[in-house]
């Protein structure tokens, strides 16, 4: 694997490498100064030093030379790896185990120079399966495999339990944290259980708010008719279920009350001042998991994952000297919004979204939107207001609801519903897809002509660079359209509108750049 981290402009990698064995083992490097253009046309010079216990000499730093950096990986082997873009901190995984890297920048005794280093957080976290994709944003990690989904937050202070009991992390309205209950005590557990009462259907409709200081009881169920399907154990593997023709639109994740994944927390230094702490440092935000179908051939499974940041656009950011941030957070931090999480099955996508205020959390994951992808989905990148999907076929475009979730709650604001669908805004065709990158200006797209199941020695591969709209050129598109459908078709007339106005929106209140100042 090949990661680029803007923050230290550095490039991280994941390289095999046999040893005198005959064993491979996967070495965890970083690469600095790797834009330096050499002097003379001749070889370009490199040297290699391990992460927080060799210190280059004083000849060797601030020279424009290229550096390798080894990570000292207490692992046999590295499975996964991710770069944090705002802090510039590196995650490895070994399987279920999963390590942390923070980004330093050093000064040398002699020289006064600075040097960039890493230093291994004095933890390592394990977590309940083994993860194929990891992608950090701040102090958010996300995990993804085939079938499970966790999103937590690492907190070195203190973290606020989860009552995962009472919440509900894919379609619940957003709700604060409650503590966790305590512990029964002896005689309490030595007493016989008591039968479950049986299940109102009347209750879990009701829905319970809180209106100026009363409590409200209304309905889930609008006055239309919604269908209710209740899924017996019995009838997963019926054809009722399995049939792909059903009207019946249900869920493709277990109920949360159904899922545990857990963070263990090992290798804790009993010399650390905050050693105490580490029990509530991890703090669960999204547990999904795949239900397991009867039909094999309509199992589904997570392809792919993305995680973006908000922050408030304010005209003073404190710099990263004035700042007196953790190193797991950016300057930046202090105004963030709300983090999105894209997790996608193989051909629907699911957004959730992540409300932040003062630095804090305030609920679980809430999902806002659903994707319906016209085929196979193989990568998703996120902007501010657009999220691109990369299928079988080709690059798909999208519009959020990132501002309409982060501006809700706030009545000074007019804000579109939250409910409306998303609008696909770009449909273009593209043969043998392999790969998508974001930049600031451009997406670049890779296609191989090669035949994916014969194996060539040099397959014919094709970047295509696409230049990205300004936030101006959606809006007046956006208006265009909507004006010529204005008599037509009301229903897009106002669907284009209320699309413009998420991106003026959008475009003055948010930026996913911890750097950005207006």
């Amino acid at each position: 694997e090949l990661r680029y981290c803007v923050t230290g402009n550095y490039v991280a990698t994941m390289e095999k490498k046999q040893t005198r064995q005959g064993k491979e083992v996967t070495y965890a490097r970083v690469y600095t100064n790797w834009d330096k253009r050499p002097e003379s046309d001749a070889e370009q010079a490199m040297r290699a030093r391990i992460a927080g216990r060799v210190t280059p000499s004083s000849s060797q730093t601030g020279a424009d030379i290229l550096e390798m950096i080894e990570l000292p990986v207490r692992f046999p082997n590295v499975t996964t790896m991710a770069c944090c873009k705002e802090t510039g901190n590196v995650l490895i995984g070994s399987d279920n185990i999963i390590c942390l890297f923070q980004l330093v920048t050093r000064t040398h005794d002699i020289s006064k120079q600075k040097f960039l280093d890493f230093e291994l957080w004095p933890v390592t976290l394990e977590l309940s399966f083994s993860p194929t994709h990891l992608v950090m944003s701040e102090d958010v990690v996300a995990s993804l495999n085939s079938s499970c989904l966790h999103v937590f937050r690492i907190n070195k202070g203190f973290a606020r339990p989860t009552d995962w009991s009472s919440a509900s992390a894919s379609n619940s309205p957003r709700k604060t944290f409650k503590p966790k209950k305590a512990s029964p005590s002896k005689d309490e557990k030595r007493a016989p259980k008591r039968p479950s009462s049986p299940i109102r259907l009347e209750e879990l409709l009701k829905e319970v708010s809180v209106i100026g200081g009363k409590l409200h009881e209304t309905s889930k169920l609008s006055n239309g008719p919604l269908p209710v399907v209740a899924l017996l154990p019995s009838l997963t593997s019926s054809s009722l279920v399995s049939n792909p023709a059903r009207n019946l639109r249900t869920s493709p994740f277990k109920p949360p009350s159904a899922v545990t994944m857990g963070v263990a927390i090992r290798e804790i230094p009993a010399n650390e001042p905050w050693a105490e702490q580490m029990t509530t440092m991890v703090e669960s935000l999204l547990q999904l998991e795949l239900s397991e179908w009867g039909d094999e051939a309509m199992k589904e499974e997570f392809k792919c994952l993305a995680l973006r940041p908000f922050y408030r656009i304010n005209t003073y950011y404190p710099s990263k000297n004035e700042s007196s941030c953790p190193r797991m957070r950016s300057a930046a931090y202090g105004n963030l919004v709300a983090f999105n999480c894209v997790v996608c099955t193989q051909q629907e996508g699911y957004m959730y979204h992540f409300p932040v205020f003062e630095g804090e959390v305030l609920s679980l994951g809430k999902c806002i939107s659903e994707y319906n992808f016209t085929s196979a989905v193989k990568h998703v990148i996120l902007e501010p207001c657009l999220l691109h999907a990369l299928t079988s076929t080709g690059l798909e475009t999208y519009t959020t609801r990132a501002i309409h979730a982060i501006d809700e709650e706030n009545e000074e604001l007019a804000c579109p519903p939250l409910e409306e669908p998303v609008c696909l805004v770009g449909l273009r065709p593209f043969i043998g897809v392999v790969d998508i990158l974001l930049t600031k200006s451009f997406i670049v797209i890779m296609s191989s002509s090669s035949d994916p199941h014969a194996k060539f020695e040099n397959p014919e591969e094709t970047l295509y660079c696409l230049r990205l709209p300004s936030a101006g050129t959606l809006y007046t598109d956006m208006m265009a359209l909507g004006t010529s459908h204005r008599f037509s078709s009301p229903q897009t007339y106002w669907q284009l509108l209320t699309e413009a106005h998420g991106v003026l929106r959008t475009i003055t209140s948010v930026s996913s750049d911890p750097d950005y100042a207006p």
